[in-house]
């Protein structure tokens, strides 16, 4: 029931974004370290990579690392026997792409095409808010995210957000 409020409470709250110049590298470092005890439990190995050059991006970072808890935490959850985490970033047309991939359960079709409604889960104790919330931080960005999933070879997810003006560094 907390996990619930607390995720209408983050949906319902209007707040005037925070944004600032982050390095996406350091965000997403910091939510690999928070899940490095997790998955070495479930026996899931994390690959983290990134290019060296990557492009600065105005954002709220810690509505950025949200969307990664969110990710990460679905990723973990859909390789019940264990597998491998990939998460690269990369510079792409003055953009910055994040790509989240599992060796997880993957989704049918008929899943995946409802993946991010309200209330919509496969999980017993899922709330149907985490992917919903993760789209709309995203979208506040004015980035996309995409989602491709496969039954029984995983999902990737990728995220695409713009790149902060040169200008405004």
């Amino acid at each position: 029931m907390n996990s619930i409020i607390q995720e209408f409470l983050i949906l319902s709250k209007p707040h005037e974004a925070n944004l600032k110049i982050h390095n996406i590298r350091g965000l997403a470092h910091e939510v690999i370290l928070l899940f490095q005890s997790e998955a070495h439990y479930r026996n899931v190995d994390i690959k983290y990579s990134y290019d060296e050059d990557l492009l600065p991006v105005m954002c709220e970072g810690n509505a950025l690392k949200q969307v990664f808890i969110n990710l990460m935490k679905n990723s973990l959850e859909a390789m019940p026997a264990g597998g491998q985490i990939r998460f690269h970033i990369n510079n792409g047309n003055g953009k910055v792409v994040i790509a989240i991939e599992d060796d997880g359960m993957g989704m049918p079709e008929h899943i995946l095409k409802d993946a991010g409604k309200p209330f919509f889960t496969t999980k017993d104790d899922g709330t149907g808010l985490g992917l919903m919330i993760s789209e709309r931080i995203i979208h506040q960005h004015k980035g996309a995210l995409s989602i491709t999933s496969h039954v029984n070879s995983g999902t990737r997810i990728e995220i695409t957000l713009p790149a902060a003006h040169m200008e405004s560094v």
